[in-house]
């Protein structure tokens, strides 16, 4: 039942250690524990956890399409879109946190903007 929440703390231990494609691996196969035993309390936090993981592997290869954004936006728009079906409020401003922290690398985070994405939660 809560395999997925292991398998997402060994997917941040793996970035940690600089094993960033083990990690998304990880969280591959957390996504796959979810839909297979439809047990979602902490889809959210696998959405986003991914995608920060996608986000450090695209940086470090420097192999940044200028879809990457776009794409990173949308997985952080589910993570939040599923977080607050869920009602899970500390799910949803970690989502929203790494939303802001991608608008502020991409140099778009005006303090409105970062405003605007705490008012999502």
């Amino acid at each position: 039942m809560i395999q997925p929440y292991w398998l997402a703390l060994l997917a941040s231990a793996y970035a940690k250690a600089g094993r960033v494609s083990r990690g998304l691996e990880v969280i591959a196969e957390a996504m796959e524990t979810v839909e297979r035993s439809g047990e979602r309390w902490f889809e959210a936090d696998l959405h986003r956890l991914q995608d920060e993981l996608t986000l450090v592997q695209v940086n470090a290869t420097e192999s940044r399409s200028p879809d990457a954004g776009s794409a990173a936006k949308r997985c952080f728009d589910e993570a939040i879109g599923v977080a607050r079906q869920q009602q899970a409020k500390s799910l949803e401003l970690r989502a929203a946190l790494s939303l802001a922290r991608l608008w502020r690398q991409q140099g778009k985070a005006s303090a409105a903007d970062v405003e605007r994405c705490l008012r999502l939660v």
